[in-house]
């Protein structure tokens, strides 16, 4: 009689399997990856001479090249991400880069080949005020363009910077103990880093040691642009005349004014495309500011004449024979400084335009001679004025802060709301210090008339959803002039809190009537809040326009 086998090992052994099977699996799921990226990918490198570019942590489409006697970025690349200031002029050919000391004419390290402009990495980091290291394998800059404090965490362990927050995410590079990396950001038990050469991933933040703070290295740091500030706030009141009769109008015009420190009478207007310019500019006229211990500032514009500023900005010799002109004549009166007023510029001719202001300033300060630029409120669609730019080459910077409503495309409205004033000077301070920005307040408004449209005018319409019965036309009242027609017409304004002005409306034998007031109380209002961001001071446009009121109000913010 045959024994039973006993199936227990067998049932014993399968579990073993199972369970070291089990055990596999765990560990394998509890292991680090070691699968590792391929930074040719990463970095984007798929040519030889291709050469990866990282500015400010984001890794650019556009890629730098190797060619034999160095590495080259192309302009339009350089001038995007890196530094703006190297420019193209159209008359020379040449790349002009403006340095505190003047403009520089580079030729050496400078390639033009089929349209495109390129620039040498030698030669861009002799001039640009960034930080740079190289590094091979794959070939790649890593730039900086700001000498921000940043945080930073030294490794404690060797361990891996992977592309994604988790153990089995490819492995980026192995790190050292000791090494320095840029915190970003953390993720659970994650760190979000970036290594000095330039590979953004994941560490484990159990190796990293407490973060601290540290500065980048910006080479050119001590290429500094002066700037001709004065101690005390800025109150400029704008003079305009269209002929040099009107300088005679000087002493009417000041005589109940408080606190002005400087006035800008409007003496020089571009004439044409090659930068010929008339002058309206007066000894007695600056004497007798200089007397009454006012500055100044000659505005130079560039729309009475409708000039041609697509051959005046973009020539090397036009935009210096301007600058001969405004120089030598502030020079030869004493004049304090130049108010540079272009307004209306082809989006196209932005470059151009921030490039004149870079060499205007050099030549001014080398007079000694102050800068100031007016501005737009600033939008997304003015914003090639270069703002930013323009506040380390020009002493002041001024935002006209007003016209708000200007015609049938904005509609009736106010001429400078309480919070359009808000919402000038906040963003203005995002790109220009506050040690720089001038506000410009109106001493004016617009009265707004909504005029019935005839049954002819209305028949030969197609009326439509945004059909309007009403024609609506303007007109731009001086303070005086406003309370004249309020007074005439028997209107009665109410106060606009949130307008930060007086609000009236009428209609008369089916016209329409609309105002929003600026007078003395809703010039206090913009002068409380121009105080409350404490900025280099405000401009009024124009003078004769105010009531002899506002200069008791203005006083009390501008002290003589």
């Amino acid at each position: 009689m045959q024994k039973k086998r006993s199936i227990l090992p067998f049932v014993i052994f399968a579990a073993l399997i199972v369970c070291a099977a089990g055990a596999f699996l765990i560990g394998n799921h509890f292991r680090p990856g070691t699968q590792r990226y391929n930074l040719n990918t990463f970095f984007g490198i798929s040519k030889a001479q291709d050469v990866a570019l990282m500015v400010d942590h984001v890794l650019l489409e556009e890629q730098a090249v190797q060619a034999e006697d160095g590495v080259y970025l192309t302009l339009d690349t350089v001038q995007k991400y890196i530094c703006s200031r190297f420019y193209f002029d159209e008359e020379l050919q040449q790349v002009i880069y403006v340095k505190p000391e003047g403009p520089q004419f580079l030729s050496d390290g400078v390639k033009m080949e089929d349209d495109e402009i390129s620039i040498r990495l030698d030669i861009l980091m002799a001039y640009a005020q960034v930080a740079c290291e190289e590094y091979q394998e794959p070939h790649r800059l890593i730039i900086s363009t700001q000498a921000a404090e940043k945080t930073f965490a030294n490794v404690k362990k060797e361990t891996q910077i992977r592309y994604r927050a988790g153990i089995k995410s490819p492995v980026l590079k192995d790190t050292s103990v000791g090494e320095a990396l840029e915190i970003l950001d953390t993720v659970d038990d994650w760190t979000h880093v970036v290594s000095a050469d330039g590979c953004i991933g994941y560490i484990r933040t159990r190796y990293l040691s407490d973060a601290y703070q540290d500065t980048i290295t910006i080479a050119n740091a001590d290429q500094v642009y002066s700037s001709f500030l004065r101690n005390e706030k800025i109150c400029l009141a704008w003079h305009q005349m269209s002929a040099a009769s009107g300088n005679a109008d000087l002493k009417e015009k000041l005589a109940h004014a408080k606190g002005v420190n400087v006035i800008s009478p409007t003496w020089f207007f571009l004439t044409d495309g090659s930068g010929n310019i008339q002058s309206l500019a007066d000894q007695n006229y600056v004497d007798t500011c200089h007397g009454l211990g006012i500055e100044v500032w000659a505005l130079f514009e560039n729309f009475t004449y409708d000039a041609d500023v697509r051959e005046a900005l973009p020539f090397y010799s036009h935009r210096q024979h301007m600058i001969d002109q405004i120089v030598s004549e502030c020079v030869r009166l004493g004049i304090d400084g130049v108010n540079l007023d272009f307004e209306g510029l082809p989006e196209d001719t932005g470059a151009a335009y921030v490039e004149f202001v870079r060499e205007l300033s050099v030549r001014c300060h080398e007079n000694g001679l102050v800068l100031s630029v007016d501005n737009y409120v600033p939008y997304n669609f003015n914003s090639f004025y270069g703002r930013k730019e323009q506040s380390v080459f020009a002493d002041y910077v001024i935002v006209m802060s007003y016209d708000e409503h200007l015609n049938e495309e904005t509609g009736a409205g106010s001429v400078a709301s309480l919070e359009y004033t808000d919402y000038a000077i906040r963003t203005m301070l995002e790109e220009v210090p506050k040690e720089k920005l001038i506000n410009g307040v109106p001493f004016y408004t617009r009265l707004w008339i909504d005029t019935p449209k005839t049954e002819a005018e209305i028949a030969a319409e197609n009326a439509s959803e945004a059909y309007s019965p009403y024609t609506l036309s303007w007109q731009t009242l001086g303070m005086a002039d406003t309370q004249t027609f309020l007074s005439g017409h028997g209107m009665e304004p109410a106060w606009d809190a949130e307008a930060g002005q007086y609000y009236a409306e009428k209609e008369e034998n089916g016209t329409v009537y609309r105002i929003w007031v600026e007078d003395e109380r809703s010039l206090e209002e913009k002068l409380m809040k121009i105080q409350s961001y404490d900025i280099a001071g405000m401009g009024a446009w124009r003078l004769g326009f105010e009531t002899e009121g506002c200069w008791d109000v203005i006083v009390r913010y501008y002290p003589e």
